[in-house]
């Protein structure tokens, strides 16, 4: 039994398990046993400081495990900021695309008054027609190269692309140079959310777009003047920096985002957030566009999240 001992507490060196946190009062070792005590006595504390170093890694590994699981407060608090502009951006663009296509309607080689034209039968295709001839719901009125477009108190008019939309929308077509369309939300709500605020799009092609936003989407103020909407068929893509007035600090920019018409979310592309000295990546996949489930990316780590809610979206 001598050698085993003397095996054990060799073994014991090699582990290192003097690492173990030493418990209240003087320490003991396998050392301070003194011979007398025999090598059974001197096995049974080798054993236990073996089974106590082992106890004590097991309980630093769950620690860890369960501090990966889910994000700071800090980079919650970033996401938190961010992710309203995600169902904002498609609520936004979902709204244009049902006035026109981005694939396209617009035609670049027309007048601006033209090009209204293209806007107010664009609109009435997705309004539907009564039995006298005029929109199923919403009064449309065209002058000049300036549509209005008034769909009534909430909860508004359902369009075929399934949108439902209330209050008064102004479309302005400009063209000094390229093709600006320029819309003014005047106690409108998108689905049961609020909007108001000005949105407009310019374009060289019908299917490119710089936007410039400066809207309140529920209780979210949001801004860009450098995000780019390009179009294509049955799908937009979103690039560009949105800043929620939330916090100016946080910015959010859209890195090749997918939208497909009539989803939720977007199906692919990224969400960059920085907040010095923080930066997180938001990844959209096929299955956030039914359920807002995403991944964010801090570092090395990865963490689950959902984006907020919105209308139907949930």
């Amino acid at each position: 039994m001598e050698l085993q001992v003397r095996y054990l507490e060799a073994m014991l060196t090699s582990l290192r398990v003097r690492d173990v946190p030493p418990a209240a009062g003087p320490s003991i070792g396998v050392r301070d046993v003194p011979p007398a005590a025999g090598p059974s006595m001197r096995l049974l504390l080798v054993l236990s400081l073996v089974v106590a170093g082992c106890s004590n890694g097991s309980a630093s590994n769950d620690a860890g495990s369960d501090a990966g699981t889910m994000l700071t407060p800090d980079e919650q608090a970033a996401f938190d900021v961010a992710a309203p502009t995600v169902p904002a951006v498609v609520q936004l663009v979902a709204v244009a695309d049902s006035f026109f296509k981005f694939d396209p309607t617009l035609d670049t080689t027309q007048s601006d008054v033209a090009n209204a034209q293209l806007i107010e039968n664009h609109i009435a295709t997705n309004l539907g027609t009564s039995t006298d001839g005029g929109t199923k719901c919403a009064t449309l009125s065209l002058s000049g190269a300036t549509l209005t477009a008034d769909f009534g108190p909430a909860p508004g008019c359902t369009l075929s692309t399934g949108l439902t939309l209330s209050g008064t929308i102004a479309v302005a077509v400009t063209k000094p140079a390229k093709l600006s369309v320029a819309f003014t939300f005047t106690n409108v709500t998108v689905n049961g959310t609020a909007l108001s605020g000005t949105l407009s799009f310019t374009t060289a092609d019908a299917m490119s777009f710089t936007v410039i936003a400066d809207v309140m989407w529920a209780t979210d103020t949001l801004s860009t003047t450098g995000f780019t909407v390009s179009g294509s068929a049955g799908a937009v893509t979103l690039s560009g920096p949105i800043t929620n007035a939330a916090d100016a600090t946080t910015t959010t920019t859209f890195s090749s985002v997918v939208w497909m018409d009539g989803a939720c979310y977007p199906s692919s592309g990224t969400l960059v957030i920085v907040k010095d000295p923080l930066t997180e990546t938001v990844t959209f996949t096929a299955g956030t566009a039914t359920t807002g489930d995403v991944t964010i990316t801090v570092g090395m780590a990865t963490f689950p999240a959902t984006l907020p809610t919105y209308g139907s979206c949930s």
